[in-house]
């Protein structure tokens, strides 16, 4: 699947919308036919059985010495701060796989 177009068509803008980052300003966005946009931030991921990390970048978004000079990627300290983001939604659930054996 490819979404192209023009600049200022809307790429990012659908993009955005689909992935719950942006609210739309009139109608919805449906997904498996559920409005996203009328859920909570961990909804989908309950729906879904998937983990939910509630905000992947917390603590290095903004911070100039987290990440590199594109502003964007994280320096090696950044990404440590990253995995334990992630790590620390991730843990439980392999603990309690581990535990069931499930």
């Amino acid at each position: 699947m490819a979404i192209v177009g023009p600049s200022g068509s809307g790429k990012s803008t659908l993009l955005g919308l689909i992935a719950g980052l942006d609210a739309p300003s009139s109608g919805s966005v449906l997904i498996d036919e559920v409005d996203i946009t009328q859920l909570g931030e961990d909804a989908l991921a309950k729906q879904y059985h998937v983990a939910f990390v509630p905000f992947l970048l917390q603590g290095v978004a903004g911070s100039d010495t987290l990440n590199q000079r594109d502003g964007i990627h994280p320096t090696a300290e950044g990404a440590r701060i990253l995995a334990d983001n992630v790590w620390a939604v991730l843990k439980p659930l392999a603990e309690t796989k581990r535990h069931t054996g499930s």
